[in-house]
């Protein structure tokens, strides 16, 4: 999900103060790292923003991990086998791997782990992704069997990015504190959390797979991106995550920074509460669709930065469909549907987005064209995480917000638009039976083929019903100094600074 902090004058000044052309030095052995907005939690079980993910990634692991193009790795099991129908797959673990406190893990922490995420009363917004587990079995200290009620197709990429595993231990004793002192067996060890300001990890020296290279790693909170790319070039981060579009092309040609990019597995949306007037009325949502020019929004707010899009399925995703076209800017199709919903004069729409430079920019564009058809945006800024907060509970009427995930349509599709996800991540409160009976479906099907299919199916059906307008998909820019070394950009759109298979980000001599 996306934040945006207005700090125009802010901007202007670090700009000028902070010329790339002295840079600031650097402490030996700090990698720093600019993020568009701080974590919420660090409790995994409780996540529901990327850049939380961003920073508990680096201290707790999952039994598995995603390597940058998505494909599952091993981490915490060694190796996996499914049975002959699918349903029962077992793990073994990696022996001697002890966690930050000092304990061991063991097969009793998976278990806690699952079984924690799949209680409703912990209300986990990751058990929509692991619901189809029915049960955890600690075989033994380094093997887990878990059982799922039918082939689970997903199993693996799920359980990579949505269990992340806890000390049981340790997460029994402190409770609620875990979300601020969280303990893993990661590569980077928890320091400290300075609201608004930063946070520190560092490096494991006992990581199985090899202690990092760099000594500490520094997450800032810069969310203006102008400030964000005023800190890069100027020496005071290494690397930064969302590059303002208008730099682009003259980064391209820096002799300072290097860029790194990839069309992401999200989709940038504006979405409904259709359980109020008047978005509960199909026609008033696929009407707004219509009149939404997204190409205009991505040209001259994104560009470089964005790619339209038809629907929720990014072209990252081996579901998507490159013919499938949605809900295209027709504003005669669009003034046919207000009328027909008895809406021809029109409303008072409330907008709900973070505040931002280019966020700004993009709003003044959709208060334009909903004009079109006598729809007056009201427009309300907060920040990131009181929008966050709104939209769990769906106290919202319209709202701009970001999906990212992973490349899995089973990820891109169940929890936002599954029935069985009212009260979680499905935040819109759609209800189509059809596509939850696609989506469970797709679940179960081992045929790749079958899958696409379906998937594809479930797309054109969410895009009808519209209880989102997609508008594009985020072409994710990283920019690091020309010292960085290793860095790889994710399809996932996290960043990733040490992993056992291979993956090691450093800063070289070259600082």
């Amino acid at each position: 999900m996306t934040r945006w902090i207005a700090l125009p004058v802010v901007a202007l000044t670090v700009l000028v103060l902070m010329s790339p052309a002295t840079p600031a030095p650097a402490p030996s052995g700090l990698l720093r790292v600019g993020m568009e907005a701080q974590p919420t939690t660090m409790d995994p079980g409780l996540s529901t923003d990327l850049y939380s993910q961003q920073v508990y990634s680096h201290v707790l692991e999952g039994l598995l991990q995603l390597d940058p193009a998505g494909v599952p790795r091993p981490a915490l099991a060694e190796s996996w086998t499914p049975s002959a129908d699918g349903r029962v797959w077992t793990f073994k673990l990696r022996q001697n791997v002890k966690f930050h406190d000092g304990t061991d893990f063991t097969a009793d922490d998976v278990k806690f782990t699952l079984e924690r995420i799949l209680n409703p009363e912990t209300r986990s917004p990751q058990r929509g992704l692991l619901s189809q587990i029915t049960d955890v079995e600690a075989v033994d200290r380094h093997t887990v069997r878990i059982t799922t009620r039918a082939a689970f197709t997903p199993i693996l990429t799920n359980l990579a990015t949505a269990a992340y595993i806890l000390p049981r231990a340790y997460h029994t004793r402190v409770g609620r504190e875990f979300a601020r002192r969280p303990v893993g067996t990661g590569p980077y060890k928890w320091v400290e959390w300075v609201a608004d300001e930063r946070v520190v990890v560092e490096a494991n020296p006992d990581y199985y797979a090899g202690r990092p290279s760099m000594d500490r790693v520094q997450f800032r909170f810069i969310p203006e991106a102008s400030v964000r790319l005023a800190e890069l070039e100027s020496g005071g981060t290494d690397l930064i995550a969302g590059v303002p579009a208008q730099d682009l092309r003259r980064l391209g040609v820096s002799l300072l920074v290097d860029l790194h990019t990839v069309i992401g597995t999200n989709y940038r949306l504006m979405a409904f509460n259709t359980s109020v007037k008047p978005y509960d009325d199909v026609r008033v949502r696929q009407a707004i669709a219509h009149a939404v020019d997204r190409q205009k929004i991505v040209d001259v707010v994104w560009p470089g930065r964005g790619v339209v899009a038809e629907g929720p399925i990014p072209p990252t995703s081996w579901a998507h469909d490159e013919r499938f076209k949605g809900l295209g800017f027709n504003l005669n199709r669009a003034k046919q549907l207000m009328a027909e919903a008895g809406q021809a004069s029109g409303f008072e729409m409330n907008y709900l987005i973070t505040a931002g430079e280019e966020a700004q920019r993009e709003v003044a564009l959709i208060i334009d064209q909903l004009k079109q058809i006598n729809v007056n945006v009201k427009v309300t800024a907060v920040e990131f995480p009181t929008l966050l907060d709104r939209l769990l509970k769906t106290n919202y009427d319209v709202l701009r917000v970001g999906w990212t995930v992973n490349p899995e349509p089973d990820a891109l599709l169940y929890s936002p638009f599954h029935t069985s996800a009212i009260g979680g991540f499905n935040f819109t409160k759609y209800r189509n039976p059809r596509v939850d009976e696609l989506l469970d479906r797709g679940r179960t099907v081992t045929n790749q083929g079958a899958r696409v299919r379906i998937y594809r199916d479930a797309e054109r059906m969410i895009v009808q019903d519209a209880p989102m307008v997609f508008i594009f998909h985020e072409r994710r820019t990283y920019a690091t100094r020309k010292a960085v070394v290793g860095f790889r950009p994710h399809v996932g759109g996290w960043i990733v600074l040490k992993t056992p298979y291979g993956i090691d980000v450093r800063v070289g001599s070259g600082r």
